[in-house]
This record gives C-alpha cells, sequence and structure tokens, in this order.
C-alpha cells in the first residue's frame, strides 16, 4: 500500500500517495470502506486498519476538521440544532416548521404526562399540547381531527 511517495521526503512517510490522501478523506470511521473508496486492491482493503497506523495517515486524519473526524450518526445536540434552524427558518413551509417543533418537544419529552407532576403546573396529553401549538402558531389546519377546543 502507497510505495510511491509524493516530492516529500524519501520514505521518511511525510509525503502522502494519492491513495493515501483518497483514503483520509473518505475515512469517517470505517477503514475498510475508506480503503475500497481510495482504489485499493481487495487483498489490500483487508488490512486497511494498519494504514491509520502510519504516521503521515495518523497526523492528516488528527489534522481534519472536528466535523469531518466525528461519526457518521448525528448526535442528540446536533439534531436539535439542525431541528431548531428548520424551526426559525422563515422560507421553510408551514408543515415542516410545525413537525421540527413537535420532534424538538418529543426529544425534550414535553408530551410526557408524569404522575404528580410540578407543583401549579397543568398536565396535559400529547394531542393537546399539539393543538395548542398549532394555534399559537396560526396553523389550525395542521391540527388534529376529532375534537374542537381546549
Amino acid at each position: 500500500m502507497g510505495k510511491n511517495r509524493g516530492a516529500g521526503p524519501a520514505g521518511g512517510g511525510e509525503e502522502l500517495d494519492w491513495r493515501e490522501r483518497k483514503f483520509v478523506a473518505a475515512y469517517s470511521g470505517n477503514a475498510r470502506a475508506a480503503a475500497r473508496a481510495a482504489g485499493y486492491p481487495p487483498g489490500e482493503v483487508k488490512s486497511a486498519h494498519r494504514l491509520l497506523r502510519r504516521p503521515g495517515v495518523a497526523r492528516a486524519l488528527g489534522r481534519r476538521p472536528a466535523a469531518k473526524r466525528s461519526t457518521p450518526t448525528a448526535d442528540r445536540r446536533e439534531r436539535e440544532e439542525f431541528l431548531t434552524s428548520l424551526l426559525r427558518n422563515g422560507e421553510a413551509k408551514p408543515g415542516e416548521r410545525l413537525r421540527a417543533c413537535e420532534l424538538l418537544a418529543r426529544m425534550a419529552g414535553d408530551f410526557l404526562v408524569r404522575a404528580g407532576g410540578r407543583p401549579g403546573a397543568a398536565a396535559m396529553d400529547g394531542r393537546t399540547a399539539f393543538e395548542r401549538l398549532c394555534r399559537l402558531l396560526g396553523e389550525e389546519k395542521y391540527a388534529l381531527p376529532g375534537r374542537r377546543g381546549s
């Protein structure tokens, strides 16, 4: 894997060859998938984890932005930030904004009715909370059918 070094120091491992650069760009936690994407032959893909130990590759992976280093799955904070940006986006469709608001509320547990809730807090079911949210946003057409007012 990667015998031809670029113009960097000979054999010093400082300069990455084209496949190593493609590997670094494609790596998101799965060395075999990144090696496949970089064009390594099938026999070398099986030992792709060895690429991670190469000093030049390890340094290049360490220099990548944090977003590239993270896992491919969004964590809770990232999902909340995305939904909040969608909710506040005035150009988004009202239904999309309502759905983002509903998902944020569900993530926060706002639709759960807790036994013995907080003193002074009125408990309400999810349907009532959603209908109040629709009225608040002026989107009664998204209210759930079957019940009027609350």
